[in-house]
């Protein structure tokens, strides 16, 4: 996006407007064919642009016909001081010495296109199916991603509909199934199989969990994996680099796998949700009895009609399995098996109720039994039909991020802030000391006219609402394990999330990193010996990943991230203005041995749905998204580059929630 730059107009430049004022439309015309006769070249070619309106348009960054040509007249205007009228003649000057806006015959069309560049993704099959590669001249987006060794271990339980009917398997089952119907398509170090008819549960960014379709399911090997175990038993098996949900004194982030210690909480959602069909409970009870009856329950699951239940079903279900291999002990109820498939399956129904439970393993005689605890479980089988609210208890670096921002609303870090913050600050703590902490945000909200005052009171108040609609866990350790097998992971596009059975919020992956390594590669090995410009707008770049996509194809990694120009955007206007900024660094780089070839905007539209909030603002977020696109298609065009931008398409255009 060329800069915006308002200047005064000088007694020297009256006669170069005069020429302007004195052309009708007519002459405008008769200008232009006049000066068809001679050839335009440069700036002072195009009519009625002198030395010092060519010298505002270059210092306005607009220092070429092409520039000119893919402007707006009231940009012109703004910039040279010049009438609308005037500078729509001049843009249509450059569009006709530039060959711009005029229609052309396909043969030739065809012809022009011999010159677009191509960059491989790595992937002959991708390759095949995008054309060739991704495209210079031309924005590529791309709506789910995967490829960037962000997955789970094999045995991860995985639950999604097909259909509106719940599946409950393993990802590396759910794999095999979807490869056997729909095939393979190598990727990068894996494959990957079509799963276009599958729907998984996610949280979006409005911090809401809603049904949303899944495009692939992915596979790479691996040498190690993270081993997270919770505070309450459940063990979490990732890739090293793998996002994981935290919260921490600020506030909610997305953590790497191998980074993350003990005493980190991790973030889970409280109630899982999913297609509810209608049982008897009477029956529904008779199979929780029948199941804890067989001789041997080491294959046992929980049957699929049970999976598909409703609340009333899943609760009678339960109540039978209590009554034939559970136990209650100071309201506390226990629920037994030798099954890892039933375990889990119990889990996830336990979760769909919004309990807490916790999982542990006992080896006696040589046998492995699982022990499922669970202390709200009793009541509500003793509620049955009424409704039975489960609360929370909430960590103390939600207090502390609580406290944090109650000071920045206060305007001090010297601030008394009232006790409810500060006492038994590292303790856990219930609903109620929620509800006081949200009733001193909602009357500072009423209390202060100040707009930045209302955004930090109204952050804190989303925070809390979404923290009631969490659980938190505790690790209580984190271990590198050897692991030299498959690992799997679902490709969620709208949102790069789904929620597993046991709560937990577990992240998906992303191609862009094989890209910027690809581009640099020669053209006969796919690439085109171009340097990159990353926009990072999420903190998603990860040199990390660079490095070790380098490395496996033999190349020097150093060099590969040399290449690679990084900026973090922080909001839309500064997303904006490293448009304008990457725009020198392909000036400067244009006629070296490595011009810029790969501009990469990682996410698209993050900041935009992030400060337009709401339906009443889409108009203006989606006339400022416009204009951003359209400067990055001549950026595409003018310098023969391949624009590549990722986004999350939702249904609900408001969002809240982050995403690395």
């Amino acid at each position: 996006m060329a800069r915006k730059k308002k200047v005064e107009i000088s007694e020297n430049e009256i006669k170069e407007l005069d020429e302007f004022e004195e052309l009708t439309i007519d002459a405008g015309v008769t200008e232009i064919s006049k000066r068809k006769k001679k050839e335009i070249k440069t700036l002072e070619d195009l009519p009625g642009v002198g030395p010092a309106t060519a010298e505002k348009l270059r210092e306005a960054g607009y220092d070429s016909l092409e520039a000119i040509a893919v402007a707006s007249p009231i940009e012109l205007k703004e910039i040279a001081g010049i009438s609308e009228g005037a500078a729509l003649k001049i843009i249509q000057a450059a569009r006709e010495a530039a060959n711009i806006g005029t229609f052309i015959r396909a043969d030739e069309y065809l012809q022009r296109r011999q010159s677009i560049g191509r960059i491989s993704t790595g992937s002959k099959s991708l390759d095949k199916l995008l054309g060739g590669g991704i495209e210079t001249q031309a924005i590529t987006e791309v709506f789910g991603e995967f490829g960037s060794g962000k997955c789970f271990a094999r045995d991860t339980p995985v639950y999604y509909e097909n259909d509106a009917v719940v599946h409950f398997e393993t990802i590396e089952e759910m794999y095999e199934k979807y490869a056997k119907l729909n095939g393979e398509i190598p990727f990068d170090d894996g494959y990957a199989v079509p799963v276009d008819t599958v729907s998984v549960y996610t949280l979006d960014l409005n911090a809401e969990i809603r049904k949303t379709k899944a495009a692939y399911i992915y596979k790479e090997k691996v040498k190690k994996l993270a081993k997270v175990t919770l505070g309450n038993g459940i063990e979490l098996k990732v890739t090293l680099p793998h996002p994981v949900l935290v919260l921490n004194e600020d506030g909610f982030q997305w953590v790497k796998a191998e980074a993350l210690r003990e005493g980190d909480i991790i973030v889970g959602v409280r109630k899982v949700p999913s297609n509810s069909g209608t049982i008897d409970p009477d029956d529904a009870y008779l199979r929780g009895r029948s199941i804890t009856a067989e001789p041997t329950m080491e294959g046992a699951s929980v049957p699929n009609v049970i999976l598909n239940a409703d609340k009333k079903a899943i609760v009678a279900f339960l109540a039978g399995y209590v009554e034939g291999r559970g136990h209650v002990r100071d309201n506390t109820v226990e629920l037994l098996t030798r099954s890892k498939k039933l375990a889990d399956g119990l889990v996830f129904l336990l979760k769909r109720l919004g309990t807490t439970p916790k999982v542990s393993v006992k080896t006696v005689n040589g046998e492995t039994h699982y022990c499922i605890t669970d202390e709200d479980l009793f009541s509500i089988i003793k509620c049955g039909k009424q409704k039975c609210e489960v609360t929370g208890m909430y960590p103390p670096h939600l207090k502390k991020y609580l406290g944090k921002l109650y000071r920045e609303l206060l305007k001090g870090d010297d601030i008394t802030v009232p006790t409810i913050f500060t006492e038994n600050k590292d303790s856990w703590f219930t609903e109620e000391t929620l509800d006081r902490i949200e009733q001193y945000f909602i009357q500072a909200n009423r209390a202060n006219n100040e707009a930045l005052m209302n955004e930090i009171a109204t952050r804190a108040l989303k925070v809390i609402s979404l923290s009631r609609n969490l659980t938190f866990h505790e690790i209580e350790r984190v271990e590198i394990m050897d692991y030299n097998d498959y690992v799997y992971d679902l490709v969620i596009p709208e949102t790069h999330n789904f929620i597993a059975p046991n709560g937990l919020v577990l992240h998906n992956t992303q191609i862009a990193h094989t890209l910027a390594v690809m581009v640099q590669l020669p053209p006969e090995e796919g690439g085109l010996n171009g340097s990159v410009i990353w926009i990072d707008t999420e903190n998603t770049f990860r040199p990390e990943r660079i490095r070790q996509i380098a490395e496996n194809r033999g190349l020097d990694p150093d060099e590969i991230l040399k290449n690679i120009y990084v900026a973090r955007a922080y909001n839309t206007n500064h997303q904006m203005l490293l448009v304008e900024k990457a725009e020198e660094i392909i000036k400067e780089r244009l006629n070296t041995d490595r011009p810029v070839k790969l501009l990469v905007v990682d996410s698209l539209t993050s900041h935009f749905r992030s400060e337009y909030v709401g339906r009443g603002a889409l108009a203006e977020r989606q006339q400022k998204l416009g204009k951003h696109l359209a400067d990055l298609h001549r950026l595409a065009n003018l310098y023969d580059i391949a624009v590549f931008v990722t986004n999350q398409v939702q249904a609900r255009p408001d969002a809240f929630f982050g995403d690395p």
